[in-house]
């Protein structure tokens, strides 16, 4: 059996199958029941044995120790205060085994600024996942300049036999910077913290990147 993972907020259920697919034991964790539901459906269709739990991602008190714990999709934009983050990144380091990895991601708050800026409106987007496809619609807006985000979503579930599903969420979140992530992760107590900008692997500060990724290792 391979590592132990904890995946954090995991609305979109992709990744935390795929992992569970390739053999690792995976729990996923989500606020929302409604998402979780369809998570255990998904991988009950499968035969695949995941653990999917609600709870507050500040809250977190499990007793195994894991590999990796995973934030990704911009879950890390739902501690909306410093404070919550803190709280967030002590309960991942005291969930990691020594060595363990924490990785997250979230958009550049830069970037989003700059391209909010340039489109106003919904953004309607579609995507097929298996025999289901999903229509999603999504609206941004900037609270005020701390970097608060309106976050609005409706998900759309169209199965092959005509049902369908509809999900709608209004969020308000916080989008961080670089500082910021590795500042607060530093904080927490990891001693190897890096920031990456999209999927490029370098030691520039990733100023015009659309998306950051937090990698910090107990």
């Amino acid at each position: 059996m391979l590592g132990m993972f904890l995946m954090l907020l995991a609305v979109l259920v992709a990744p935390t199958l795929e992992l569970a697919r390739r053999g690792y034991r995976v729990i996923g964790v989500d606020v929302h029941e409604e998402m979780l539901e369809v998570a255990r459906e998904k991988a009950a269709k499968e035969g695949l044995d995941v653990k999917f739990v609600r709870c507050d991602a500040r809250e977190l008190g499990f007793v195994e120790e894991f590999d990796a714990v995973t934030m990704f999709f911009s879950s890390l934009p739902y501690m909306t205060t410093y404070e919550d983050l803190m709280r967030l990144l002590r309960g991942v380091y005291r969930a990691l085994r020594p060595g363990g990895v924490l990785v997250a991601d979230e958009p550049n708050p830069l970037a989003f600024a700059y391209r909010l800026g340039r489109k106003e409106g919904p953004t309607v987007w579609d995507v097929e996942h298996g025999d289901e496809k999903l229509v999603i619609i999504d609206w941004r807006e900037f609270e005020d300049v701390n970097a608060i985000v309106h976050f609005k979503r409706v998900v759309m579930m169209l199965k092959p036999d005509g049902t369908s599903r509809t999900y709608s969420m209004h969020d308000r979140l916080r989008l961080y910077t670089a500082h910021e992530l590795k500042t607060a992760a530093k904080e927490a107590g990891f001693s190897h913290v890096r920031i990456y900008g999209d999927f490029k692997l370098s030691d520039e500060e990733p100023r015009n990147a659309n998306r950051l990724f937090l990698v910090a290792r107990k």
